[in-house]
């Protein structure tokens, strides 16, 4: 399949057929993280996240909190109406 890289307005954009998104089984309105591999763009399509478990299922706690960078840090007593 051949497609054209066309100018829309200060960038430019590449349509993709209908019949392609289906046959990777992607619904409109998706969102794509873009990268460069050996001078090729590459699309890999950005899933939504379920859940915080989901999010942080590869963080590292340990690690985290072995770093004193990391740790809770006291910026002083309130200097509005914050309230604790």
């Amino acid at each position: 399949m051949l497609l054209t890289l066309k100018k829309w307005g200060n960038s430019s954009a590449i349509r993709l057929p209908k019949s392609l998104l289906e046959e990777v089984g992607i619904q409109d309105d998706a969102s794509f993280e873009v990268e460069v591999k050996d001078g090729s763009i590459v699309l890999k399509e950005k899933k939504e996240v379920e859940s915080l478990e989901e999010l942080f299922s590869d963080f590292d706690t340990e690690s985290y909190f072995r770093n004193k960078d990391t740790l809770e840090y006291d910026w002083g007593k309130p200097q509005g109406k914050e309230i604790f």
